[in-house]
């Protein structure tokens, strides 16, 4: 069976100059992405996020966003976007549902990153 991880991991090896994803006029290569997914999965593990575990996150659609589910996946964690659309009212029954009794760090150094905009034929 091939993991998310690993098939990333084997398209930056393969493709890694081409565009993976893109938002807008922002792209992020398959080099960059897998490179950004290692750091995150690394900085995920540091906070004591691993293999099983729900990583819910509330944030706007963007490329910062794939880097997260990108590592959570390197992490087997289970990635699981909130709409930021939805009330506290709205998204405290899912995040119940998600993981009884348990609250999230926020990490303190966690910074949005710049993707790349030269990806090719864009």
């Amino acid at each position: 069976m091939l993991l998310l991880g690993e098939a990333l991991a084997a398209a930056a090896a393969d493709r890694g100059s081409h565009p993976a994803v893109t938002q807008g006029s922002a792209c992020l290569r398959f080099d960059e992405l897998d490179e950004r997914a290692n750091r995150t999965a690394n900085a995920l593990a540091g906070l004591g996020v691993g293999h099983g575990d729900v990583l819910a996150v509330w944030a706007p659609t963007s490329l910062r966003l794939v880097e997260l589910f990108a590592g959570a996946a390197r992490l087997g964690a289970v990635f699981a976007p909130l709409s930021p659309a939805l009330s506290a009212a709205e998204a405290g029954p899912i995040l119940d549902y998600l993981a009884p009794g348990s609250s999230s760090p926020t990490p303190s150094g966690w910074r949005a990153s710049t993707p790349s905009t030269t990806c090719p034929g864009r």
